[in-house]
C-alpha cells in the first residue's frame, strides 16, 4: 500500500531564525511542485532544517540526542521570552497532520502535540501509516543537506540499508515471523502437560528470556546511539582544535611530530603482539626442555624405523586372499600366523599421524630446541620495550598538547573537552562490549551477553515444546523462520543490486566524465576503489541514490534540500536541476543568491515554471535598502521579513548577513 505525505508549511517563533510562517499551498491542500526559500547565510537555514527534522521525527523528546544544552542553543539571541514554538503542517492521505513543538528554554525541554483529523493528542503521535517514515533514521533522507550526503558514505552515521527496508516494506517479513511466534505461543498455552507445574515454569522462563532479550537489545541500541553522538562531538572538537592549531605553523608541526611518533609506536606494539601470539600457539616455543623432548621423540622414531612402510591393514587384507604375496597358497595355518603378527604393525591412521608429527617437528623445531624459544623471548623483549616507548610517546604527546594549549584559552577548553569525550567514549565502548559477550560462563540470569540469552531462549523454547508435545509444531515454526529469513535476505540483496545499478546509471548522466561509482551498500554507500569524493561528487552520488530510491517506490514523500547545487560545478548544475524535481511530487529547497546561476533557469524549465519563490531575511537586511517590486508580496514578523515573488527572488544578491 502506497503512502502520500505532503508538506503544507511550517511556523517558527522565538527560535534562532527570524520568526516566520511559510505556506507551500498553491491551492487548498495542494502544494506547489517546487518551493524555493532564499535565505542568506547566517539567517538560520541550518537551524530551520534541524527544527524541521526534529519535529518530523519526534527527536526532540530523545535526551540522548537533544540534551538540555542543545535545546537551549535553539533560543533566539537577546530574547527575553524563555519559550519557543515550531509547528509543521502535513497532508497525510488527504487529512491534515499538525505536529507542534513547544520549547521551554529555562528547563531545556521540548514537548509535542499532534493533531490528525479531529482532536489533539499530547506527545509525538503520528498515525501508524507514516510512523516508519517519521523517525530519526529516515527523516534525514527527505530533509536533506550536504552533511547527509557525506554521511551516506559513512556507516557510523547513516543506515542506507534501513532506508531501503522501510521504503520497500521489507519489515513485513519480520511481522510474519512475529505472527508465527504468537501462534506457537498460543498453542503451547492450550496444551496440557503431564506436570502442570513444569509447564508453567517453562512458559515463564521463555517469557522472561524474551523480555530480557528485548530489554538488552534496547539498552544496547541506546548505548550505540550514545557512542555515535560522542564520536560526532569528539570529531567536531578535534577538528576545531586542529583548525586552531593550524593557525600556528610551528605549533602544528611540533604537535604533528609527536602524534606521528605515538602512532608509529602504537602500530608497532599491535604488530609485535600479533606476532607473539602466533609464535605462542606452538608449545615448543615456550619451553626449551619440551622442544628437546619432542626432538628426542622424533629421533627415537627414526632409530627404530617407525612408522613402517607396511601398515596393519595390509596384513588384514592379505588374510582374505587365496595366495600369499610370495605365491604360496594361503591355508588356515598361514592365515592364523599372519593375523597374530599383524598386531605388531601400526594401522594406517597411526602411520599417517606419526608421519605428520615427524614432518611438523622437522618444519617447526628442526635440530635446535632453543631456536623458537629464543625467538619468543626476543619478541617479548621487543614488545616490552616498545610498549614502554609507546607510553613515553603518549605522555610526550599529552605534554605537547597541554603546552601548545597553555596560553590559549580556546585550545585549553577544546583539549579538556577532547579528554572528557575520550574517557566517555571508552566507558560506553566497555558498556557495549558486555552486550556482545558470547561466553556462557555466567550462571546467573542477569548476564548482559545478548548471544548468551539468545541461546538460552532457544533451549528454553525447545524444552517448552517438549513438555507441551509441540516439538513438531516448533520444528515447522523454525523452518518457516528460515524460509522468511532467506526470502528477506534475497529480496534485500536483489533490491540493493538494482538500486546500485540504477544509481550508477544516473551518476553517469550527471557526471559523464567522472569515474566515481557505487560498489555496493553495506549500511552506507560503498564506492569503487575509493573512500569518498569531493563535495560536488558526493552530492551527485547522493542525488543519484535518492532519486533511484524514490523512483522505485509508490510512496509519495516531500523532498527538502539545503543548498541543492552549492558545491556542484556550473556544468553539472543543469543536470541536477533537471533531476531533483523528479525525486518527488513536492520539492522544497533552501538556497542563497550565488546558487541560482546555472540552476534556477534549468529548474524552471523542468517544471514548466510552477515554482513558488520565497525570500526570508532579518529586518536588518531589509533596512539596508532592498526595494520591492509591485508583483512582490511582503510579510513582516517581529524580527524578520518574507517576500513572496519571482522578481524580488531573482534580484536578491545578499549571500551572508553581517
Amino acid at each position: 500500500m502506497s503512502t502520500s505525505i505532503r508538506l503544507l508549511g511550517w511556523e517558527a517563533k522565538g527560535l534562532r531564525c527570524p520568526d516566520h510562517k511559510l505556506n507551500f499551498e498553491a491551492s487548498a491542500n495542494r502544494p506547489w511542485p517546487v518551493s524555493l526559500i532564499q535565505m542568506p547565510n547566517g539567517t538560520g537555514k541550518t537551524t530551520t532544517l534541524n527544527l524541521l527534522r526534529g519535529t518530523l521525527s519526534g527527536a526532540f523528546e530523545d535526551r540522548s540526542v537533544w540534551s538540555k544544552d542543545k535545546i537551549r542553543q535553539l533560543q533566539k539571541r537577546d530574547f527575553d521570552d524563555d519559550t519557543g514554538h515550531f509547528q509543521v503542517d502535513l497532508l497525510v492521505e488527504e487529512k491534515r497532520l499538525t505536529i507542534t513543538v513547544h520549547f521551554d528554554f529555562g528547563e531545556g525541554l521540548a514537548s509535542f502535540k499532534t493533531s490528525y483529523g479531529s482532536g489533539q493528542k499530547t506527545g509525538f503521535q503520528p498515525p501508524v501509516i507514516v510512523q516508519r517514515f517519521l523517525r530519526s533514521g529516515f527523516v534525514n533522507f527527505f530533509a536533506f543537506d550536504g552533511e547527509l550526503a557525506e554521511q551516506l558514505l559513512n556507516d557510523d552515521h547513516t543506515d542506507a540499508e534501513r532506508a531501503i527496508e522501510d521504503l520497500f516494506q521489507l519489515s513485513i517479513f519480520g511481522g510474519i515471523s512475529s505472527a508465527i511466534d504468537d501462534y506457537w505461543d498460543s498453542q503451547t498455552l492450550t496444551k496440557t502437560a503431564t506436570k502442570q507445574r513444569g509447564l508453567s515454569r517453562r512458559q515463564k522462563r521463555v517469557e522472561w528470556l524474551r523480555n530480557r532479550l528485548t530489554e538488552l537489545r534496547i539498552d544496547r541500541d541506546g548505548k550505540l546511539s550514545e557512542k555515535e553522538e560522542i564520536e560526532t562531538d569528539l570529531k567536531t572538537v578535534k577538528e576545531q582544535f586542529a583548525e586552531r592549531i593550524g593557525a600556528s605553523q610551528k605549533k602544528a608541526t611540533y604537535l604533528q611530530t609527536k602524534e606521528r611518533e605515538y602512532q608509529e609506536s602504537k602500530s608497532l606494539v599491535t604488530a609485535l603482539s600479533k606476532d607473539l601470539l602466533a609464535k605462542m600457539r606452538l608449545p615448543v616455543s615456550l619451553s626449551k626442555s619440551f622442544a628437546t623432548k619432542v626432538i628426542d621423540f622424533k629421533n627415537n622414531l627414526d632409530r627404530v624405523k617407525l612408522p613402517e612402510s607396511a601398515a596393519k591393514e595390509f596384513f588384514e587384507e592379505l588374510i582374505e586372499e587365496q595366495l600369499c604375496v610370495c605365491g604360496r597358497e594361503m591355508d588356515d595355518t598361514a592365515r592364523k600366523n599372519v593375523k597374530e603378527r599383524a598386531g605388531q604393525y601400526l594401522g594406517s591412521d597411526e602411520v599417517s599421524l606419526l608421519n605428520a608429527l615427524k614432518s611438523d617437528v622437522d618444519q617447526y623445531v628442526g635440530d635446535d630446541p632453543s631456536l623458537l624459544h629464543v625467538a619468543v623471548t626476543s619478541n617479548i623483549t621487543d614488545l616490552v620495550d616498545e610498549t614502554k616507548r609507546r607510553q613515553k610517546r603518549k605522555n610526550a604527546l599529552e605534554v605537547a598538547t597541554l603546552a601548545v594549549a597553555k596560553d590559549d584559552p580556546v585550545l585549553k577548553t577544546a583539549q579538556e573537552k577532547i579528554q572528557d569525550f575520550e574517557v566517555r567514549l571508552e566507558a560506553v565502548k566497555e558498556e557495549i562490549r558486555k552486550y556482545e559477550d558470547p561466553d556462557d560462563r555466567y550462571k546467573d540470569e542477569n548476564t548482559f551477553g545478548i548471544p548468551i540469552i539468545e541461546r538460552r531462549l532457544e533451549n528454553a523454547e525447545g524444552q517448552l515444546a517438549e513438555i507441551t508435545h509441540t516439538i513438531e509444531l516448533k520444528e515447522k515454526r523454525d523452518i518457516l523462520h528460515k524460509i522468511l529469513d532467506s526470502a528477506h535476505e534475497t529480496a534485500r540483496s536483489k533490491l540493493i543490486a538494482d538500486v546500485v545499478s540504477e544509481s550508477n546509471s544516473r551518476i553517469v548522466s550527471l557526471m559523464p566524465h567522472n569515474n566515481i561509482r557505487i560498489r555496493g551498500i553495506e549500511r552506507c554507500l560503498k564506492l569503487e576503489e575509493q573512500e569518498g569524493g569531493s563535495m560536488g561528487e558526493t552530492l551527485c552520488v547522493a542525488y543519484a541514490f535518492l532519486s533511484t530510491l524514490f523512483a522505485r517506490t509508490k510512496h509519495e514523500l516531500p523532498f527538502v534540500v539545503d543548498s541543492p547545487a552549492g558545491a556542484i560545478d556550473l556544468r553539472v548544475r543543469e543536470q541536477v536541476a533537471n533531476l531533483i524535481p523528479k525525486l518527488s511530487q513536492q520539492f522544497v529547497a533552501f538556497v542563497i543568491s550565488t546558487e541560482r546561476e546555472g540552476f534556477l533557469d534549468a529548474l524552471e524549465n523542468s517544471v514548466d515554471a510552477k515554482v513558488q519563490y520565497l525570500t526570508l531575511f532579518r529586518n536588518t537586511v531589509q533596512n539596508a535598502g532592498i526595494s520591492l517590486d509591485g508583483s512582490d508580496e511582503l510579510i513582516e514578523s517581529g524580527d524578520g521579513s518574507m517576500v513572496s515573488g519571482r522578481h524580488f527572488f531573482r534580484g536578491f544578491h545578499i549571500d551572508k548577513e553581517e
